[in-house]
């Protein structure tokens, strides 16, 4: 497959996108251009070249991760970015996409940014039962802290 990843836009066919991740597929269908458009979050399309499949959308934002006693980071708001939201179509999953596209190309942009506004952690929020917390943790990701809603993940972008 030859893939390549773009800014999300309103050209691009997102109905048929349909991945495991009920949320990302209403965050996309609903929510992703308005976002994009108004700098909420930036979304960002993994696209087939050729015929133009939606093969998988990654969203990023400004955050802070708020850690009261953290003697790890010295400060008590760490200056991050969250990965909003992640997904593979369930056409092309199996293949390892999310890792070797898009995660990847997140911790690119980010350790960009991170040479220009302080940015320490790239976190994501994780449902307590989202299956895909295992994931994460086995492409790099660990958990910082959790609560009755979210694991909290990171990559710390200084290692």
């Amino acid at each position: 497959m030859d893939l390549i990843i773009t800014e999300i836009n309103d050209q691009l066919d997102i109905k048929s996108f349909h991945c495991q991740n009920d949320k990302a597929n209403d965050f996309l269908h609903n929510f992703a251009i308005y976002n994009n458009q108004n700098l909420l979050s930036k979304v960002y399309a993994l696209i087939e070249k050729g015929p133009n499949n939606l093969v998988g959308i990654i969203s990023l934002s400004a955050y802070r991760l708020t850690l009261p006693h953290s003697k790890k980071y010295t400060i008590q708001q760490v200056p991050a970015t969250l990965l909003g939201r992640i997904g593979i179509d369930d056409k092309y999953r199996g293949h390892n996409l999310a890792r070797e596209y898009l995660i990847k190309y997140v911790l690119g942009v980010c350790n960009e940014v991170k040479n220009y506004i302080g940015c320490r952690l790239l976190i994501v929020e994780v449902d307590r039962e989202d299956p895909i917390k295992d994931y994460l943790i086995k492409n790099g990701f660990q958990e910082e802290k959790s609560n009755k809603k979210y694991h909290f993940l990171s990559i710390d972008l200084l290692e």
